[in-house]
């Protein structure tokens, strides 16, 4: 008959109170799997205002924040434009990796790699040309045009007075991102980030009336 001894208590160790197959703290759902991967480009917006408040007042936020590249990415889809660095929103640098000859190398070049033409080339547009090319800069370098506006607002509200900069050298970056962070959430209450949005709405339902009534086939 088996009679248990003292090893045969320690075999089997007992369970902790915890349910079986709880995920370890650290463990985070990817993020096309959550809310934000299903969320619309509108509801995303925010994101993308909050890049841009970050890369002004706080450069050493994470750019390339996964929050921030899927909202980039969904909005890019509602609006386009890659016409620029989309990390640095600085301009792309104009040179041309093709060795054919003294012309091509001193070709500038978009984006995506669509050859500029010089500074001295004249452009005889009417009217409506003028404005369908305006329209469809502003649809085509959207990120630039809201980085611009996002500036322009920090300055209006005194964020980038030059007192507030002198503070602001001083700080690490966690409290530049709680500090931007909490300029964001100002934005969005008073509802400057939705009429913001609107706006962006409005121009880009305007680009696509106009490419669709055929102003852009010429």
């Amino acid at each position: 008959m088996f009679q248990e001894d003292d090893d045969d208590e320690n075999f089997v160790i007992e369970d902790d109170d915890e349910a079986i197959g709880v995920p370890d703290d650290s463990a985070t759902l990817p993020l096309e799997f959550s809310s934000l991967g299903r969320a619309k480009a509108k509801d995303l917006f925010k994101y993308a205002v909050e890049w841009m408040v970050q890369k002004k007042l706080n450069p050493g936020f994470p750019i390339r924040d996964p929050v921030y590249d899927l909202a980039f990415r969904k909005l890019d889809d509602e609006f386009a434009g890659k016409a620029y660095d989309r990390d640095t929103l600085s301009d792309v640098d104009s040179s041309s990796d093709s060795e054919d000859g003294d012309d091509d190398d001193d070709a500038s070049y978009d984006a995506d790699g669509n050859p500029i033409p010089p500074d001295s080339t004249v452009f005889h547009v009417g009217v409506f040309c003028k404005t369908n090319a305006e329209t469809a800069h502003t649809l085509a370098h959207w990120r630039h045009h809201l980085y611009s506006w996002v500036v322009g607002w920090l300055e209006m509200q005194g964020h980038l007075d030059p007192d507030k900069i002198v503070e602001r050298d001083g700080w690490k970056t966690k409290k530049r991102n709680k500090y931007a962070n909490k300029i964001v959430d100002e934005m969005q209450a008073s509802g400057e980030i939705k009429r913001l949005y609107q706006d962006f709405r409005s121009s880009i339902d305007h680009a696509r009336e106009a490419k669709q009534a055929g102003w852009f086939s010429r």
